[in-house]
């Protein structure tokens, strides 16, 4: 195969990469006109907070009767968008949260473009691909998941980079807009990353305590955060509370309509949702079988997370961070479908595996490549389309039953936990290639032809232009 200058790209994968994109505007607007007709009809989380927000302005504890979900500093920042006209101001909140996950996409491709090349599109393709049912389902929701899925990644991209003060930030505004984020936390403590951690500990104090007392004072401030505890967090972290069952996705959610005999449920949902359950076991021992497992997920993370931070640009602290947002949503009490857009980060990791990594063996790229496409029918089956076409059309409804978002997700986390484990013991500068890159052994001297060394010190093979990265030697098998 002819050797081309790194960044060369062939007239035909630049033209599919702008493709890519297009293709990606033309689904956002199209989406934009099903918004604009389910805001009209107020069935748009954005419409519902409105009256919400602009009480908390006027001196109404929202938290008391309305159990407004999240701390004040997210219905503070909603506040100029409230005050527009609901429609237009619903349309200006898609707008905003559509923006925001096109460069939370971007940062993710950057994360796995291999040096000196572009990444390939039928990679970006895939990503959107998997990626776009949760993403879809909360820019139709109206809910506020894919801006904590930008702050996640934006999070990830600073602290790569080093800035890990504006890390901290980022993340502390994440928690304070919806707490689960909090799990990064302890990670970055793991990985001794002080700085991180203390400026978020710092961050949280401003978004929470300062910068809603700037408007709203500091005694309504604080009765509206004592009610959000004890509304939101106190009934689930004290009592085993849980709210609605009759879409969530999450472990306690699932795991409590599988294992208990139906009780109470109301909803649009509730008659497709009666006699799911597998065995009718008391609350008390789900409640107790579900904290076990939140332990022991939380405790994985320290058994997975073994990359060292000596070089933060290594993909696979991507791969651990995509363990992080998927313990996030088992072990939250409120994941519902649409907070499944944070599976972007997993899609992209295992892609990077599946097509960049180097040393992956035909039957791993198969498993992945199983996983995957697993997953991906996994969440299909919650959409009319699909689901629809079975059980006298309400299929999805039964698929949202037996939570499949959950499954999916833990179909993602053992085909990440897997690969992230397996590459844990290759350790960077080796010789065995990552993501196209090889640091030179400088004992041996070894200096191949058409290889040449970028600023980092690591050797890039020249070939880019079409779209395939060239397989070095193979050193060993995985």
């Amino acid at each position: 195969m002819p050797v081309t200058q790194p960044g060369v790209v062939s007239a035909f994968a630049r033209s599919f990469r702008h493709a890519v994109w297009i293709g990606w505007l033309m689904i956002l607007i199209v989406a934009a006109f099903y918004y604009v007709k389910k805001a009209e009809d107020g069935q748009s989380a954005f419409i519902r907070w409105r009256p919400q927000v602009l009480q908390l302005i006027s001196g109404v504890n929202i938290y008391d009767t309305k159990m407004f979900p999240n701390p004040p500093i997210m219905p503070l920042t909603l506040y100029p968008l409230m005050s527009l006209p609901p429609v237009a101001g619903a349309l200006c909140w898609f707008v905003v949260k559509a923006a925001l996950t096109g460069i939370s996409v971007w940062l993710c491709f950057e994360i796995i473009r291999p040096p000196a090349c572009p990444l390939a599109s039928w990679i970006q393709v895939a990503i959107l691909i998997c990626s776009l049912r949760p993403i879809l389902s909360d820019l139709h929701h109206g809910n506020n998941n894919l801006v904590i899925l930008f702050l996640i990644v934006a999070t990830l991209q600073a602290w790569r980079k080093g800035y890990d003060v504006l890390a901290g930030l980022i993340l502390a505004l994440a928690i304070c807009y919806k707490v689960t984020p909090l799990l990064f936390v302890p990670y970055l403590a793991y990985k001794r990353s002080w700085r991180a951690v203390g400026a978020t500990v710092l961050g949280m104090g401003v978004f929470l305590l300062i910068v809603p007392s700037l408007v709203l004072g500091p005694q309504f401030n604080g009765e509206c955060l004592g009610m959000w505890w004890h509304r939101m967090l106190s009934p689930y972290l004290t009592r085993g509370l849980v709210g609605d069952q009759e879409m969530n996705q999450s472990m306690v959610g699932v795991l409590t309509r599988l294992s208990t005999a139906p009780r109470g449920m109301e909803g649009p949902y509730a008659r497709k949702l009666m006699g799911l359950n597998l065995v009718d076991w008391s609350p008390q021992v789900v409640s107790g079988l579900v904290k076990t497992l939140s332990l022991v997920l939380v405790g994985l993370l320290a058994v997975f997370s073994r990359t060292k931070t000596d070089r933060r640009t290594d993909p696979r602290l991507l791969g651990e961070f995509s363990l992080v947002v998927l313990t996030m949503l088992f072990v939250s009490e409120r994941s519902w479908k649409h907070h499944y857009v944070t599976l972007l980060l997993p899609y992209t990791y295992l892609m990077y595996e599946l097509g960049i990594a180097r040393e992956v063996t035909r039957r791993a790229r198969l498993a992945i490549s199983v996983a995957i496409s697993t997953s991906v029918l996994l969440m299909a089956t919650t959409s009319n389309v699909l689901g629809g076409l079975f059980v006298q059309h309400e299929g999805h409804k039964v698929a949202q039953g037996y939570g499949m978002f959950l499954w999916a997700g833990v179909v993602l986390y053992l085909a990440t936990a897997w690969r992230v484990w397996r590459e844990s013991g290759r350790v960077c500068g080796d010789g065995v290639w990552i993501t196209g890159v090889w640091r030179r052994d400088t004992k041996r001297g070894n200096s191949k032809t058409g290889i040449e060394e970028d600023d980092a010190g690591f050797q890039v093979r020249q070939s880019c232009g079409s779209g395939r990265y060239s397989r070095p030697p193979r050193t060993e098998a995985r």
